[in-house]
């Protein structure tokens, strides 16, 4: 039950990344790549809708999807 509660924390910071990257890219105050990290990273922590697949991915893209995580 914990891994499903895990993945489904992942999935709606995926849909925060995701938007936040748009939100970045279409800017003009952030450099476009780092809107496009955070679509990518967004991307990856979406692919945990298909538990298989976001577990299988996770290693390829953990890179991405951490360093569109906002840090406080």
């Amino acid at each position: 039950m914990n891994d499903h509660g895990a993945a489904i924390m992942l999935v709606f910071c995926g849909f925060y990344a995701l938007l936040k990257g748009y939100l970045i890219v279409r800017s003009t105050f952030l450099p476009r790549i780092l809107g496009v990290l955070g679509i990518f990273g967004g991307l990856g922590w979406l692919s945990f809708l298909y538990l298989l697949l976001g577990y299988r991915l996770f290693p390829p893209t953990l890179p991405p999807s951490a360093s569109s995580e906002e840090h406080r």
